[in-house]
């Protein structure tokens, strides 16, 4: 498995975004590395938002949650 094909941390409506904007990337013939990185930066955010337990949909994620 490379680094442009992990998979995100959780089966969470989040995470299924998040790898749904990496196929397209893929769909789309980004860079392997632009996938790899973005697929880490996504991994990590999701697991930011998923301290506190599950993490909440893209309708609950604003500006005052992400600068906790």
């Amino acid at each position: 498995m490379t680094w442009a094909h992990m998979p995100l941390p959780a089966n969470t409506e989040l995470a299924r975004l998040m790898g749904a904007y990496l196929d397209t990337l893929r769909r789309e013939s980004a860079s392997v590395h632009t996938v790899r990185n973005y697929a880490s930066d996504l991994a990590q955010f999701h697991d930011y938002l998923a301290l506190a337990g599950e993490p909440p949909g893209p309708d609950g994620i604003d500006y005052l949650l992400i600068r906790e």
